[in-house]
C-alpha cells in the first residue's frame, strides 16, 4: 500500500514530542498495511511502530486499542505508549 500520509522528519518529531520516546532518528514505511499508514520509527531511546489511522471510525480505533491492551497484558502484544497527557492515541 502506498504511503497515505507521508511525514517529514520535523512532523515525526512533533508527533514524538507528545510522548516520552526520545528524538527522531529515522523511519521505515511498512507497505503491507491495508488501509492505514504504518511506520517503524527509530528514536534516540526507542524503536516504535506508529500507526496512522486513515479512515477508521473512532469506535473501530477504540476497539483495536482495547484488543491490543488486552493482548499486551498477556504478553502477546507490544507495549502501547501513553502520551504525556496519559492518552493512548493522539490526533495529528
Amino acid at each position: 500500500m502506498p504511503i497515505l500520509t507521508p511525514l517529514t522528519a520535523q512532523e515525526f518529531q512533533e508527533l514524538l514530542d507528545q510522548y516520552h520516546l526520545g528524538i527522531y532518528q529515522s523511519h521505515q514505511h511498512f507497505a503491507q498495511a491495508l488501509s492505514n499508514t504504518i511506520y517503524k520509527v527509530k528514536t534516540s531511546t526507542h524503536n516504535v511502530i506508529i500507526k496512522l489511522f486513515e479512515h477508521e471510525e473512532k469506535d473501530t480505533i477504540n476497539f483495536q486499542i482495547k484488543i491490543m491492551s488486552a493482548l499486551e497484558k498477556k504478553g502477546l502484544s507490544p507495549k502501547l505508549y501513553l502520551t504525556k497527557a496519559k492518552k493512548v492515541i493522539t490526533h495529528f
